[in-house]
Formats: structure tokens, C-alpha cells, sequence
């Protein structure tokens, strides 16, 4: 089974995902995390509250940069040759180009190493839990395109990858907000540079509602979790976990 979380920046999408997999352990479910996480976070993660240092800043833009272009160098074989990975990119960066070249580097790269957990997922006989997978990439071509056009974001979500249980996390914006300042001020200034403003990454409620719509109109299993605050967060994970295991069907909230 294949779990994926999905959610505007700060809702706690890794923070939910890292309880619901105790959760689902505890009641005997073997559970492979994949988390996504952006340095700072890391050291976020490990306890560290204050700024980093300059070198600390330094090191962490030079990794952020350099990986794109590590990567496509690693995977010009993959690249040239057709398979389901490279035209579904291809599609999506046809249909919401990003503004930019650097953005469709990392969105391209992104995607690339997504597929390969994703495909090793799809043959795990336990459950993999993604604190953000294809629907969330989505959700990432949609903003960096500015595209408002609902048609051609139902087809970018209809030619992705589907899990077999989709879970939105939400709060307010004032919340959210606050998170995103809280990230802002750990990450160093290289850091900040090579990631969108507080506003923009704002403007993804509004395609995250969307993207809700329309996979519930689409007939899609989706369930839904208010992260406003840690206890919410903890009683919707052992209520996710309580419905799968007594039916296998985790209810819809």
C-alpha cells in the first residue's frame, strides 16, 4: 500500500507523516518512511534553533545548487531513452512550464528520483509512506507556472502516478505562515535565495484546495486532517490507524 501526504508548505506534512508511521508500527504494520527533507529541516529535526553559520549556509546552498546538476549528469542515460518516467515529465513541464530554467532543472530532478522510490513502492509488499509524492509535485509545477487554467491541472493529475490512499493536511494561514517564518529564519541566506517567499509558497492553499477537488470529484480516496496543532495531528493519525485496522478502509475525515 502506498500512502501519500499532501499539503500547503508548513502544514506538517513530515511532521504527521513520522507519527502515523509509530502509529501504523504500533498496530503491527510494517511501514517504510520516504521523507523529503530541505537541510535546514534536518537540523530543525535534530534539535538546532538558531542561525546557522555562514559556512553551515554556505555548504547547504552549494549542496542545494549542485545537486540538479549532479544528478542530470548522472541520469543523461535515462534521459535519452523513452520510458513512462520521461514522458510523464516531459508532459507536465509541457503543460505547467516553470518560469525558469533553474526551477525546471529541480522540478525534472525531483521528479526522476520520486519515480525510482515510487517504483520500488510499488513492488514493497508493506506499506510506503510519502510525506509528499506526485500529487504535491503537482501542486509544485502549478505554482512555478502560475497556470490558473483547471483543465490542463486535471490532466497534469490525471497522467500522474495515483496512491492507494491520499491524505491532505491543512491549517489556517496564519499558522501556516508563522511555520514558514520559523523555516525562513533557520535556513541561511543561501538557503533563502534558492527558495520561493513566504507569499508565494502562500499562494499553494488555494491550488492545494483545487487539486482536493478535484480528486475527490474524480472518485478518489482522500482523506482529509486538520494539523492546526500537535495534539489534532496525533489523535488523526491514531484515528487513520484505528479505521485501517478494523475495516482496511481508513475513513475519510
Amino acid at each position: 500500500m502506498i500512502i501519500e501526504l499532501f499539503g500547503a508548505p508548513g502544514a506538517g506534512k513530515t511532521t504527521f507523516a513520522t507519527a502515523l508511521a509509530a502509529w501504523l508500527r504500533e498496530s503491527g504494520h510494517t511501514v517504510e518512511l520516504v521523507l523529503s527533507y530541505r537541510p535546514a529541516e534536518s537540523a530543525l529535526s535534530q534539535g538546532g534553533a538558531g542561525q546557522p553559520s555562514f559556512g553551515q549556509s554556505l555548504a547547504d546552498g552549494l549542496r542545494r545548487m549542485g545537486r540538479p546538476v549532479t544528478e542530470m549528469v548522472s541520469s543523461v542515460s535515462l534521459l535519452r531513452g523513452p520510458s513512462e518516467a520521461t514522458e510523464i515529465i516531459v508532459t507536465l513541464l509541457r503543460l505547467l512550464p516553470p518560469r525558469n530554467l533553474l526551477w525546471s532543472i529541480r522540478l525534472r530532478q525531483y521528479m526522476l528520483r520520486l519515480f525510482e522510490a515510487w517504483n520500488r513502492a510499488s513492488s514493497a509488499n508493506h506499506i510506503m509512506l510519502f510525506d509528499q509524492g506526485f500529487i504535491q509535485a503537482v501542486c509544485s509545477f502549478v505554482l512555478l507556472s502560475r497556470a490558473s487554467d483547471q483543465a490542463l491541472i486535471r490532466h497534469a493529475l490525471e497522467v500522474v502516478p495515483k496512491p492507494d490512499r491520499s491524505i491532505l493536511l491543512v491549517a489556517p494561514p496564519d499558522i501556516l505562515r508563522a511555520r514558514l517564518e520559523e523555516r525562513y529564519r533557520l535556513q541561511g541566506r543561501f538557503e533563502q535565495m534558492l527558495e520561493l517567499t513566504i507569499d508565494e509558497n502562500l499562494r499553494s492553499i488555494a491550488i492545494i484546495d483545487e487539486l482536493f477537488g478535484l480528486l475527490r470529484r474524480e472518485g478518489h480516496y482522500v482523506s482529509y486532517v486538520n494539523s492546526s496543532d500537535p495534539q489534532s495531528t496525533a489523535l488523526a493519525a491514531e484515528r487513520f490507524v484505528l479505521d485501517l485496522v478494523q475495516t482496511g478502509e481508513p475513513t475519510a475525515q
